[in-house]
């Protein structure tokens, strides 16, 4: 949702065809002499960059300068016989109304699988739904049903409900491929079945939205390659959003709020002591593990926002005024170290971890919550400043948009949340329950999203990316984090956390319980929408988004973290599943193909993204509503002055191709949005016009009765628990957020409870004015590659997936770096790290067979090279460089 506000530099624009192939150039660089990296001198690091040519308008493509251009001619001369696509006399594709595309989608479920139709087990009988249409098993979902209308052809629902690997595999083992137009499948089991499968890149010039979408975000293109000798692209992209975080630093605030604002007569009546919740969760917590990170003396500065505005300003965290106050005897910090373990501070750190440490040491873990508490107020008021300023409320360290908090600060407030349960609302005997950190559930898949966090706290790249833990680095090439000592040194920090009970390592499910009755953390990393649901039934509930936290990061790939910022890596691009057309289900059937490729292209339109992610208008508006959303046409207002068509550059860069949809321009963004080329004005998220979802259409996510139809309550109707998960509601009910198109995220806007919106806007708010960095599909004046997001799988020729698919990396991708959302207790690598630090009595995931825990992360690299490692990411290695080559990065 978020849109960067600095001038965009892009990958140039599509500029060469050979035999149908799509090239996208980046300017190539020279090795110079200059002492800039063999650069040429644009940036220190990044080849020299070319504004990109068509616009930026949010639903892809946008306009296109066309002087000198020529409108395009068809040309089928380099398609293969039998693979030709009907055109009508305006050169557009053509099909006789009512041709089939078979569709062979979804995602699997035992019990209710999610396709494109009502199944039995989803509908018995029949049902009104908000739209105030009746539906039954065999129908087509809302927005199938729209797109069939629009389109005037007739979708089959075919899905075999297999794995996103077995939906291919399955068919072609069966010689039954052919009989699907569409299907959905992983994009590393499409990548490897090529030979199977219709090169979409050979038609891109006859899908405008399609090829203008490509134009405006080159990267997705790395993804989608299939075979960087020619650029032949297989199989067509889902995103669940594109261009946003995609996860976030969640935080209960209200705990946040009651442990830095409690007043001295709540701190004085908190008894319960470190080593008493360390009891509890039968740990020994009587000295302390944890150790500081991001300095002991001297300060940094970051940039931050003020929090009487937008200007951004210098936060400044200040180690030695820390010390200082520390050991002064007359300031309120010093008394506070004082009263809690009985003497003076003579440590010689003013971070609050090593501050902390002492008092816990000293007093043998018997310091009370209260006095951790006091010690953390104090410190707060001395060490940091926002634009010259102390917080005037503390909680703003963590909770506002001028946030400094950084994982020395989570620490210190964790150690005060698990020590002081009445402040919390909690019981004594509810310890067992109270943590700083926790994953969403006990499957490994979810367990990874605390790598992925401690990532962040610590400044690791690689450890939320696309694929595996690849990242790029600042000259282009492919890195590992698996193949960095630091990883996992700087992972294994987190598990001296966990040695102190910061950290929930249990096998209960987790989702931010506030009563205490299971693990429940102050922080998570995870999705919005998901985990903040109970805000839509608890006013006083207030988990959310709070800013990316900051750490000191290792651009230089040196070992120095010298470069302090707030970065993540967690941006919504390409996901790792997507959907193909076999080419024998179209072979000599050009109307069928042309009918195929319309839709394909339909889905990354103006009108196609809407329609397939909130499903039909009502034509209605909110009253007695026909369709899932609705809009108030704007008045006065031309569709030529606000609105473009969707314009792109012909493969020989010598035409335009144009088609006949209109969109928003974006500085007209945050007023209307455009559909059937109509202007309307829409709702505001962050910062654009959306449609707005019908009331019934709220209520019966919100787990209200529409039509007699209520979610969650198998009396009234068999539709799944779909009512506050976004996802299962929009694949459940509408048909929306399958494997396929560009999912538009005002939808899950509307779908996220209050508290999580207004954090989210705090966190929108940063992404946009800089003072949270990220990965990028795009890149901004002055990015070094470094910057550039990894792809989300690789072009693997056939001699390259054998290696991946040997025996021999059976652990490195299994056991070692286990990564799965079946329920079960098993870890990885680098989870054990964050549940156990370097224990070398632990076996590497619980598995006396794998061998035991190594003792740092030098000692882990060569072990895993041995078993496979180095191997695996040469691999990988060289099918990047192939397509860095073809794309011109280097």
């Amino acid at each position: 949702m978020n849109k960067e506000k600095t001038k965009k530099l892009a990958f140039a624009a599509v500029a060469v065809v050979m035999a149908g192939s799509m090239m996208f150039s980046l300017a190539a660089c020279t090795p110079t002499d200059n002492g800039d990296n063999g650069n040429n001198g644009n940036n220190e690091y990044g080849p020299d960059l070319v504004p990109v040519t068509p616009g930026e308008g949010v639903y892809g493509g946008g306009s296109v300068d066309t002087s000198g251009l020529e409108e395009y001619t068809l040309d089928t001369s380099h398609l293969n016989a039998g693979l030709v696509p009907n055109f009508d006399e305006n050169g557009k594709l053509s099909y006789t109304a009512g041709t089939e595309i078979v569709v062979n989608m979804g995602n699997q479920n035992k019990d209710n699988p999610q396709s494109i139709t009502y199944n039995s087990n989803s509908i018995i009988g029949t049902i009104t739904l908000p739209d105030g249409k009746e539906y039954e098993a065999g129908d087509l979902k809302p927005a199938w049903a729209a797109a069939q209308e629009e389109l005037n052809v007739k979708f089959t629902d075919q899905f075999q409900n297999l794995s996103s690997n077995e939906q291919l595999t399955t068919p072609i083992q069966g010689n039954t491929l052919g009989n699907y137009n569409l299907v959905s499948a992983s994009s590393a089991v499409m990548t490897q079945n090529t030979q199977y499968l219709l090169n979409l890149s050979d038609y891109l010039d006859y899908m405008p939205n399609y090829k203008a979408f490509l134009d405006a975000n080159p990267a997705i293109a790395f993804s989608l390659t299939s075979d960087p000798a020619t650029g032949a692209m297989y199989y067509a992209p889902y995103f669940d959003g594109m261009n946003d975080i995609e996860k976030y630093s969640l935080a209960e605030q209200t705990w946040i709020s009651a442990i830095l604002n409690a007043t001295d007569a709540e701190i004085e009546a908190e008894t319960t002591t470190f080593a008493a919740q360390g009891t509890a969760k039968g740990l020994t917590t009587t000295s302390a593990s944890a150790t500081s990170y991001m300095g002991q003396t001297g300060s940094y500065t970051v940039d931050t926002t003020a929090l009487t505005g937008s200007s951004i300003v210098d936060g400044v965290v200040n180690y030695d005024a820390a010390l200082a106050a520390a050991q002064s005897a007359s300031a309120e910090l010093g008394q506070a170290i004082s009263a809690a373990k009985g003497s003076a501070y003579t440590g010689t750190s003013g971070n609050i971890v090593d501050i902390m440490n002492d008092v816990i040491n000293s007093t043998n873990g018997a310091v009370t919550g209260g006095q951790l508490i006091k010690i953390l107020q104090e410190y707060i008021d001395v060490t940091y400043t926002v634009g010259g300023t102390a917080y005037t409320d503390r909680a703003d360290v963590f909770n506002s948009i001028s946030a400094l908090w950084d994982v020395d600060l989570l620490v210190a407030i964790s150690r005060c949340a698990v020590s002081s349960p009445s402040i919390l609302g909690a019981t004594s005997d509810q310890l067992v329950n109270i943590y700083g950190i926790a994953g969403r559930q006990a499957t490994t898949q979810r367990r990874q999203d605390l790598v992925a966090f401690a990532g962040e706290l610590y400044g690791v790249r690689g450890m939320e990316s696309r694929i595996e833990y690849t990242y790029i680095d600042v000259q282009g090439n492919l890195r590992d984090a698996r193949q960095n000592a630091d990883s996992y040194n700087l992972v294994a920090n987190l598990g001296n956390l966990s040695a102190e009970g910061l950290i929930y390592r249990g096998s209960a499910n987790v989702n931010s319980a506030r009563d205490f009755t299971g693990p429940s953390p102050l922080f998570m990393h995870d999705y919005s929408q998901t985990q903040t649901t109970t805000g839509f039934k608890d006013d006083e509930y207030n988990v959310s988004p709070i800013l990316t936290p900051v750490s000191k990061w290792d651009m230089g790939e040196n070992g120095e973290h010298e470069t302090v910022m707030r970065f993540t890596e967690s941006w919504r691009s390409v996901k790792n599943s997507g959907f193909c057309v076999p080419i024998e289900s179209v072979r000599n059937k050009p109307e069928v193909l042309s009918a195929t490729l319309a839709f394909i292209d339909y889905l990354f339109s103006n009108d196609g993204q809407l329609v397939m992610t909130y499903g039909p208008q009502s034509t209605n508006g909110d009253t007695n509503p026909n369709g899932w959303w609705y809009a108030d046409e704007a008045t006065g207002v031309e569709l030529e002055d606000v609105a473009e068509q969707t314009t792109a550059v012909s493969s020989d860069g010598e035409h335009y191709i144009q088609a006949e949809q209109w969109q928003i321009k974006s500085e007209y963004e945050g007023q209307y949005f455009v559909f059937n080329n109509t202007v309307y004005e829409g709702m505001v998220d962050y910062s654009r016009a959306i449609p707005s979802i019908t009331t019934d259409n709220e209520t019966l996510f919100s787990g209200g009765t529409v039509n007699g139809v209520k979610l969650n309550d198998n009396t009234t109707n068999t539709l799944p628990a779909a009512a506050y998960n976004y996802t299962n509601y929009a694949r459940h009910l509408l048909g929306t957020t399958l494997p396929l198109g560009n999912k538009d995220q005002g939808f899950e806007y509307q779908c996220t409870s209050p508290c999580a919106l207004a954090g989210a806007a705090v966190v929108s708010q940063a992404v946009a004015n800089g003072t949270i960095q990220h990965v990028k599909m795009t890149l901004d004046e002055g990015d070094t590659l470094w910057y550039l997001i990894a792809p989300t799988s690789f072009a693997l020729d056939n001699d390259q997936q054998s290696i991946i698919n040997g025996a021999e990396q059976t652990d490195i991708s299994g056991a070692y770096f286990y990564n799965s959302s079946s329920n079960n207790y098993v870890t990885n690598i680098y989870i054990d790290l964050v549940f156990y630090g370097f224990d070398t009595s632990k076996d590497i995931c619980g598995s006396a067979t794998l061998g035991k825990i190594r003792e740092n992360g030098a000692a882990f690299v060569s072990f895993l090279n041995g078993e496979g490692l180095a191997t695996r990411i040469n691999t990988y290695s060289d099918a990047w460089q192939q397509t860095a080559i073809y794309f011109q990065i280097w």
